[in-house]
């Protein structure tokens, strides 16, 4: 159907933006693209017009009656610039306490379960597989250094020498470390008292 061959065209250009050097993608295009031009001129014979004119299905006039008739809907949440006094009034109003410490956390829970819906999404888009370990490995990281950032640690800032002398130390894939030295001294003591 015309349909499959219209999204087959568009992933088709999606690919070639994606990879332009690929031929196979290329020629794939150029033949679903005639096959889908065939298809809809086909279409736009056996329907007699109908997919000529730019209007579809209704005329300008027509459309502008449904607007007109049709109550606005407009988007609360984007409308709605109250300040923090009136928000605050506003939910004392409803009988949300918003200085409640478990009314804020259910808010904060909620609004973090609604951006990591947002994200599956996005990235269900871009597709990123969210169930892969090297990539919920990756999103903890990330998470760990979001959660230090807030309590006022900087992971990019030098550690102090002193730090960096103690991570040195205990670092297990040195040679040199604290570990291996006292398996030294240990042996060395076991092998003197034999």
């Amino acid at each position: 159907s015309s349909t499959t061959l219209e999204l087959a065209v568009k992933d088709l250009t999606k690919a070639a933006q994606l990879a332009p050097g690929d031929k196979d993608v290329k020629l794939a295009l150029k033949k679903y693209h005639a096959e889908y031009s065939v298809q809809n001129a086909k279409d736009k014979k056996t329907y007699g017009g109908m997919f000529a004119s730019n209007e579809g299905l209704y005329s300008k006039e027509e459309q502008e009656e449904m607007q007109r008739a049709a109550p606005k809907k407009v988007d609360e949440r984007v409308t709605n610039n109250f300040s923090d006094a009136e928000l605050r009034a506003r939910a004392k109003n409803m009988g949300i306490d918003l200085d409640n410490p478990k009314v804020r956390k259910e808010m904060e829970g909620r609004a973090k379960a609604r951006h990591e819906d947002e994200m599956k999404k996005k990235a269900g888009e871009l597709g990123i597989d969210l169930n892969d370990p090297d990539v919920q490995n990756v999103l903890k990281l990330l998470e760990q250094e979001r959660t230090m950032k807030e309590a006022g640690y900087d992971p990019d800032a030098p550690l102090p020498p002193w730090r960096q002398w103690l991570v040195s130390v205990f670092d297990k894939n040195k040679l040199f470390n604290l570990q291996n030295v006292l398996y030294v001294v240990l042996a060395a003591n076991v092998a003197y008292r034999i």
